[in-house]
């Protein structure tokens, strides 16, 4: 016996399509940020892409946007997501950084050549890994950024680890 398949009568498209374009409809991330973060991004927007290295740190009460400042900053600069590393402060040992360190060397391929580390919550880092961490802000190549969150006040953070986001 040979079994025959009729296609569907009516819409074409497959489940699996539908579902894409249903996905690819939905917004991803927010496109335009308003009160103070919008006013905070537009203006560093502006001005942060004319510097040849970049260091930010963003502290202040959970949930107030400074991710997404951040992540919008590191794609400003970068021309698009490429070239970001985006991690949480616990995630990162001395040897992540020493990796970080070492792929910051290079260039990126595509974008506009730069470079950003985004770290969230980045008072969390092992001690070892902040010692580290704060060689890579001192000898940070050109077209690199590292851009911090914390979720401490500013003046609660040890201030060789402030002085190093200050210069």
């Amino acid at each position: 016996q040979v079994a025959s398949f009729a296609k569907p009568k009516g819409n074409n498209t497959t489940l699996h399509q539908r579902r894409m374009e249903e996905r690819n409809s939905l917004p991803m991330k927010p496109t335009k940020l308003i009160g103070h973060a919008g006013s905070l991004l537009d203006l560093l927007s502006l001005t942060l892409p004319k510097k040849d290295r970049v260091k930010c740190l963003f502290s202040g009460k959970f949930g107030i946007g400074k991710s997404t400042v951040a992540l919008s900053i590191a794609e400003t600069i970068c021309g698009g997501q490429w070239g970001i590393t985006h991690t949480i402060g616990r995630n990162v040992t001395i040897h992540w950084v020493n990796r970080m360190i070492e792929e910051m060397q290079t260039s990126s391929l595509y974008g506009s050549g730069w470079k950003a580390l985004v770290i969230d919550e980045i008072d969390t880092s092992q001690r070892d890994a902040i010692d580290t961490l704060l060689y890579l802000l001192d000898t940070l190549p050109v077209q690199r950024a590292v851009i911090g969150t914390t979720n401490l006040p500013f003046d609660e953070l040890p201030e060789r680890f402030r002085s190093r986001f200050q210069r």
